[in-house]
């Protein structure tokens, strides 16, 4: 599933931090209006966003933990 998964951000003109979420990859990039924080955890790409700062985003991320669900 992550090799056809393409994930695309508007990073024209703004800056892209790189960060690590619990040993990730991840960055974050500040909007005019919103913020966004997106990770590889390994199994899935997850996103944050919205008007919280960094350092709010990032503690949710470092708070997630993703579950399979079950069918």
């Amino acid at each position: 599933m992550k090799k056809e998964y393409i994930c695309r951000y508007n990073t024209e003109g703004y800056e892209i931090e790189k960060l690590d979420i619990n040993g990730c990859d991840g960055f974050f990039v500040k909007y005019k209006d919103e913020n966004i924080l997106v990770w590889d955890n390994g199994d899935y790409v997850l996103e944050l966003y919205g008007t919280l700062d960094k350092n709010e985003l990032v503690e949710l991320a470092k708070n997630v933990k993703a579950q399979e669900i079950e069918k």
